[in-house]
């Protein structure tokens, strides 16, 4: 009797070096210029996702590596655990799934059983809360328990900082993200063509975990 054992599937993937962005931000928030550049990488990347079909559905700073501790270190999106293929632009998904700090509202509505299916427009909602933090340093929807931070979410009442110096042009993008309704929710496309991205000038500065600079 010959027994055939199951075959061995393997995954490589590229080592990650450094820390995650939720580091960056608990050191520290960068200077917005370093915000903006990392978030436009962060940004063409989820593009390249979804022109691929894939939704991650699961963004947040944790699953934001940096390549190394070298001021060259590129950002990557990690932990695709939760991550679906849809087979055309206006698949929807059933399967609630993500952190409970960072779903979208369609998300907790699934939950309770408002909604029946959600879109890829997820993700950008997570984008924008990843923005939002880099900025400011917080989650504006977290609460002490998971059952407020979920009410918190599906209100979507959230301010910006009373004394800040973050552009308007900044807020306003993360308003278009982190925004109630999904189908008003600004895509991808146009969010590359937002005016926050158009101000870059010179080299660009490395966002710093402790000692060390990353670009």
């Amino acid at each position: 009797e010959v027994v055939l054992s199951s075959p061995t599937n393997y995954v490589v993937m590229e080592k990650a070096e450094g820390d995650t962005l939720l580091d960056v931000v608990r050191h520290g928030t960068p200077p917005e210029a370093v915000a903006r550049r990392a978030a436009a990488k962060i940004l063409d990347a989820l593009s390249f996702l979804h022109a691929r079909g894939i939704v991650h559905r699961d963004l947040k700073p944790e699953n934001v590596l940096l390549s190394d501790r070298t001021p060259e270190a590129r950002l990557l999106i990690a932990d695709f655990g939760l991550g679906r293929f849809i087979s055309h632009e206006a698949a929807t998904m059933e399967t609630v799934c993500g952190t409970h700090d960072y779903l979208a509202p369609e998300l907790v509505r699934c939950d309770r059983g408002e909604l029946a299916s959600y879109d890829k427009a997820v993700d950008v909602w997570g984008l924008g809360l990843i923005f939002f933090m880099m900025l400011f340093g917080y989650n504006p929807f977290l609460r002490e328990s998971t059952l407020a931070t979920h009410q918190a979410i599906i209100d979507c009442k959230y301010s910006f900082p009373k004394e800040d110096n973050i552009s308007s042009a900044a807020k306003s993008l993360i308003r278009e993200m982190v925004c109630l309704d999904h189908r008003k929710r600004i895509s991808i496309d146009a969010a590359f063509d937002y005016s926050w991205f158009k101000q870059d000038r010179g080299r660009p500065q490395g966002l710093r975990v402790g000692k060390s600079d990353v670009r």
